[in-house]
């Protein structure tokens, strides 16, 4: 029974070679890319990590608005400062505290990185899908989704503004999200004027549930906007 017993522990690590060679050499997450050391996904970002600064700054535009533009970590409190993303993030706290700012540096700082970002208003998003269903429209549902299941950080602005429960097509589109980029071991950064407790009501425990796996930064103080519009 020992040898029996030895001959499987020597299996075991043997097959435990074998499939650690074939992880990617940088990630250590994801399988090689075909006849390279790297996967699909380190090599791309490498790739855009090179593209020149100019570049840089009109994918960091196309994602966040000419007001936060010049957004940057180091005007961020220590806690907020998340120079690596590799989990899920979950940013609450009241009207004009910070937190799409601090969306806009985060974003930045992964554009620099080489990190493909996306970022979206969950009902903004809703309503552009439903786009697809005009008679016209060539585009389907998944022409739309797919991408934000697919790039290396989403970002979602302002989940849950509404006062009452989320519609059934608003709950479904951030399930498929939340679930798809969970499974696939990809991290998403989530904003809200809403707690952790609060997203659970007007969604339900099942989102609920994948948003508590997440890393919550809680913003606190004045409506900056507010004070902004008084100094004027």
């Amino acid at each position: 029974m020992g040898k029996e017993a030895d001959q499987i522990l020597t299996n075991v690590q043997s097959l435990r070679e074998i499939i650690s060679a074939e992880y990617c050499e940088k990630c250590k997450v994801r399988i090689k890319d075909s006849g390279r050391k790297w996967c699909k996904r380190c090599q791309d970002r490498y790739h855009r990590y090179l593209t020149s600064n100019q570049t840089k700054e009109k994918i960091i535009l196309s994602q966040v608005s000419e007001r936060y533009i010049g957004a940057n970590l180091e005007h961020l409190s220590r806690e907020a400062k998340v120079v690596v993303i590799d989990t899920d993030i979950f940013l609450y706290g009241g009207v004009g505290t910070g937190k799409t700012y601090a969306m806009a540096a985060m974003i930045r700082e992964g554009v620099y990185q080489g990190l493909d970002c996306k970022k979206i208003s969950l009902d903004e998003f809703c309503v552009q899908i439903r786009s697809c269903y005009a008679p016209m429209s060539k585009q389907t549902e998944w022409d739309y989704i797919k991408p934000l299941i697919d790039c290396d950080i989403l970002f979602i602005d302002d989940l849950g503004l509404r006062t009452k429960d989320e519609s059934d097509f608003a709950y479904v589109t951030l399930y498929i999200l939340l679930n798809k980029r969970q499974e696939m071991m990809l991290p998403t950064v989530i904003s809200s004027n809403k707690n952790l407790e609060q997203i659970e009501k007007s969604f339900d425990s099942r989102i609920a549930s994948r948003l508590k796996l997440a890393k919550v930064i809680k913003f606190e103080g004045k409506d900056r906007r507010e004070q902004s519009a008084e100094r004027k």
